[in-house]
């Protein structure tokens, strides 16, 4: 899959997604939900991995809260819990408690700076979508 789409591009979508606030996992959808050559199970692997590669290199952390609007966290999802989560259909639930949310890290904030004209061409793709 990642021969067709840009890699680099679409994990500074994800970043970009997190920065400006997600209600819960499942929202990392909707920067896939546009390529319309890719089936479900294609769209939910590239969120699925990239979000991996994502808390692996601590751009994000993964948080769990006890209500959806996000006011009472839980605690920090740690590297050695965040995979049994994720493998987790029910995680990926809008409606299912706990729910989980990410949080952009300082070092995914640099991440993001090092490439303001991907970030741009983020941007414009949201505009359209």
């Amino acid at each position: 899959m990642f021969e067709v789409l840009d890699r680099q591009l679409e994990k500074l979508a994800m970043l970009w997604s997190i920065e400006e606030g997600l209600a819960g996992l499942y929202q990392l959808f909707e920067n896939v939900n546009h390529y319309a050559f890719l089936s479900l199970p294609e769209k939910y692997s590239i969120v699925y991995t990239l979000l991996r590669e994502l808390l692996f290199e601590e751009l994000a952390i993964l948080e769990e809260f006890t209500d959806p609007h996000l006011t009472t966290k839980m605690r920090e999802v740690g590297v050695s819990d965040f995979l049994l989560i994720l493998n987790n259909p029910r995680s990926w639930d809008l409606n299912a408690r706990p729910i989980y949310s990410l949080r952009l890290t300082s070092k995914g904030q640099e991440f993001m700076d090092m490439y303001p004209n991907k970030l741009k061409q983020v941007e414009e793709r949201r505009k359209r979508f």
